[in-house]
């Protein structure tokens, strides 16, 4: 069940909220705990980095026990899981551009770093070219590092591979005549060749 709700006071394990009534709107006292680790996907150090005191937040209660007069709260959970988003979800289709061959591209600069990833991966054997794809921006950070992985899906003539460093995520069309593990190795040989 999802109710509104307002942040009565933070403490370091948490946020305690009161909870509107939604059948009057009014708040009647009933307060419920949502821990630091039910605030966000991103680790944090501290609630208050997250929430303030007074803040109206939408909250999930994911658990009541009735013998301790306890409810437990989450707003993490009202948004998607970041590591479970699909490629559609953060480079979606409708950001990309026809380009004349009728390929799709996103316009704008690329993740510091991947140039040279592509330089890279143009000289393992078997691969005949690599462009830059989609290019699409995620709000809900889960690292700074730069994140490489092969998408699953099955594209004509090779692979995407797609990168993340920090809120920027960007595609990386490789064609090639590697199979999946070799594509594997040929990412991680051109990653240990980058400055």
């Amino acid at each position: 069940m999802e109710v509104d709700a307002r942040v009565s006071s933070l403490t370091d394990f948490g946020a305690f909220c009161s909870l509107k009534n939604p059948n009057d709107g009014e708040f009647h006292g009933v307060e419920g705990l949502v821990h630091i680790s039910e605030l966000s996907w991103q680790r944090i150090s501290s609630p208050a980095s997250v929430l303030k005191v007074s803040e109206a937040v939408r909250v999930k209660v994911i658990g009541v026990d009735k013998q301790k007069a306890r409810i437990n709260l989450s707003v993490k959970q009202l948004s998607e899981d970041p590591i479970k988003e699909t490629l559609e979800d953060l480079l979606p289709l409708e950001n990309a551009q026809s380009g004349a061959d009728g390929s799709r591209a996103f316009s704008g600069t690329v993740i510091a770093g991947l140039q040279a990833l592509c330089d890279a991966l143009l000289e393992e054997p078997g691969v005949s070219g690599v462009a830059m794809g989609r290019r699409g921006h995620n709000d809900r950070v889960v690292s700074q590092d730069l994140e490489i992985w092969l998408t699953t899906q099955v594209v004509r003539n090779g692979y995407n591979v797609v990168a993340r460093a920090g809120t920027d995520v960007q595609e990386i069309r490789v064609e090639t005549t590697l199979s999946r593990d070799e594509m594997k190795g040929a990412i991680t040989r051109a990653l240990n060749k980058m400055p």
